[in-house]
């Protein structure tokens, strides 16, 4: 195939991060926007101090805020190119029988209902442009078991099959699904790590976990036009052994 007829990657559009307050999402937000590329972070909270994106505030369970923040993002920016998905939160640790089934019941709902409801506003745009990446942050508390994460476990694993089906079921409009596993130094993996030394009356530490700026690489690649072959994988970081 001569160079003229090759095809030639999609230009890269806006980037769209869920749950972009702190964490991985933040990480990553701020390292794109240095790099010049244009992102919209979004999350409930306020913006951290120092934010260098677009920050708007939008929450995931309620589909009327998360899709009237989501319509502003396209009528300012165009179609976005990616949507990053990070949001999780800490309730529900404990013993797997001990669970309160309402805070599980608002663990899925922030995992996976909010990435279910960011999904079915985006993915429309996408097709129309033919071009797009998807990616979830997941975890390998869904692949392996880990005590007393019963509640984050179910809710990730629940999360990283709808992601493995939708890549199946987007790849021929030429948007890529992906799922990245991180391990870093996060305030919901703190929070986590303090959670399960209460509940197993671990009086040790727990060893250092590795910087989150360290896990930024290949969402960033994923994020690419370049990457748009490389689709309905879980890839993640060698997780300490401890977990």
């Amino acid at each position: 195939m001569s160079e003229s007829t090759q095809e030639q990657p999609a230009e890269r559009g806006p980037l769209l991060i869920v749950g972009a307050s702190s964490g991985f999402g933040f990480a990553l937000a701020q390292e794109l926007s240095r790099q010049g590329e244009t992102v919209i972070g979004m999350a409930r909270s306020a913006p951290p101090v120092g934010t260098a994106f677009d920050y708007r505030q939008a929450d995931v369970t309620d589909d009327v805020s998360l899709g009237s923040v989501i319509d502003s993002v396209v009528k300012a920016y165009g179609t976005p190119y990616g949507l990053v998905y990070c949001p999780s939160d800490t309730s529900a640790v404990g013993h797997s029988w001990e669970l309160d089934p309402e805070e599980l019941r608002g663990l899925f709902d922030v995992t996976l209902l909010g990435f279910v409801r960011a999904v079915r506003r985006v993915v429309p745009l996408m097709q129309r442009q033919g071009a797009g990446s998807i990616v979830l942050v997941g975890s390998r508390a869904a692949r392996v078991p880990v005590e007393t994460l019963a509640g984050y476990a179910s809710a990730k694993a629940a999360a990283e099959q709808y992601t493995l089906c939708l890549a199946r079921e987007l790849e021929p409009s030429g948007i890529s699904v992906n799922v990245v596993g991180i391990s870093a130094d996060t305030p919901l993996a703190r929070e986590h790590l303090r959670l399960r030394a209460r509940t197993l009356d671990r009086t040790e530490a727990y060893p250092a976990l590795p910087a989150v700026e360290d896990n930024l690489a290949l969402a960033r690649f994923l994020l690419t036009p370049q990457a748009r072959f490389v689709t309905g994988q879980t890839i993640e970081a060698r997780q300490p052994l401890w977990t």
